[in-house]
């Protein structure tokens, strides 16, 4: 089984600094897309929230 706290093209050098900060930097792209995306979810329902309430 493949253990995924590693992205797999780094997986075998994961110990020189390079892949690291390459880890490193992915992983932060992938958090700031996921919460982006998230709150813009979450705008999207409450304001559709809105518009539901003002109709009914």
């Amino acid at each position: 089984m493949y253990n995924w706290t590693f992205p797999r093209p780094y997986q075998k050098q994961m110990t020189t600094p390079q892949a690291l900060e390459m880890y490193e930097i992915e992983r932060n792209i992938r958090e700031a897309d996921a919460s982006f995306r998230s709150a813009r979810k979450a705008r999207r329902a409450t304001s559709r929230r809105r518009a539901g309430a003002r109709r009914g």
